[in-house]
């Protein structure tokens, strides 16, 4: 399982040039009433969800191309500007991760319970947080702060669990609930059926860091002084990326992404639209 938060502003824009040209395609034709007005609304879905997909795809291309494009700096010679650097984590500040209590320089967790029954039962979020504590990335010629706010971190799930009914709760979970003020539930012995997941970089865990390299506004308060630069989102390139991968997995996994949202969206979208001409011969 892979965190990666998603460019809410991107998709409300994609999905609303979708729903526009849909609105279009709807006024233009004209339903037919021999079919099953679910069918419609199947086709609909499909159309909308492979606009989305296509245009996400070359939203992701940009960001490949943008990888592609910027070398690896060098941490002891970075300049300001768009920043990529490969290197160790090393805490600024000793935090520890919530669920595992493990040290950590980033985490994010995810509490979730299902919810309802029957076809209306789902997961529900019911706690979500994220460490917004700097820390360094160094390599041999140096380090730099990397602030994660507003990040998008690509990792690996370090920890994950789920209770419910009679199961025995684990005493991470126990103590976590505990102190966060989270309740298991405990009905007659039995527990609310949750799921617990956490994500974590260690001191140590080698990470790519894509961003944009910036004056550090804290010189002189910090406990390195001598620092003066900062990888952070920038005013302008919003794009932000953390991950445990080196670049040439980075751009791998971005590579397949990019041909599967790109090639499948389009099929999905135009497939969808033969179909919806089509329901209007039948």
């Amino acid at each position: 399982m892979i965190y990666s938060k998603f460019n809410k502003g991107y998709f409300g824009i994609v999905f609303s040039v979708a729903i526009f040209a849909l609105f279009f395609l709807i006024n233009f034709l004209q339903i037919n009433p021999r079919v099953d007005i679910r069918l419609y609304l199947y086709v609909i879905v499909g159309f909308i969800l492979g606009v989305v997909l296509f245009f996400f795809g070359f939203g992701l291309f940009s960001q490949k191309r943008l990888i592609e494009n910027t070398p690896t700096s060098k941490i002891g010679s970075i300049a300001m500007g768009p920043a990529e650097v490969y290197g160790k984590a090393v805490s600024l500040k000793s935090i520890k991760a919530p669920i595992t209590n493990h040290d950590c320089v980033y985490y994010h967790y995810i509490v979730e319970e299902h919810v309802g029954s029957g076809k209306s039962s789902h997961w529900e979020v019911l706690k979500e947080d994220e460490s917004s504590t700097n820390f360094y990335v160094q390599d041999k010629t140096g380090k730099v702060l990397v602030d994660p706010r507003e990040a998008v971190v690509d990792i690996p799930q370090d920890y994950y669990t789920g209770i419910g009914g009679w199961s025995s709760v684990p005493p991470l979970i126990k103590n976590f609930a505990k102190r966060y003020d989270i309740n298991l539930g405990n009905f007659l012995g039995m527990t609310n059926q949750m799921r617990f997941t956490e994500f974590y970089i260690a001191p140590g865990d080698m990470i790519y860091v894509f961003g944009t390299a910036d004056e550090n506004p804290n010189v002189g308060v910090t406990a390195h002084s001598t620092e003066n630069v900062i990888i952070k989102k920038g005013k302008h390139l919003k794009f932000f990326y953390i991950s445990d991968k080196p670049e040439k997995d980075v751009l791998k996994s971005l590579s397949t992404k990019v041909y599967l949202y790109i090639i499948g969206g389009g099929l999905l979208s135009i497939g969808s639209l033969a179909v919806l001409l089509y329901l209007n011969t039948v």
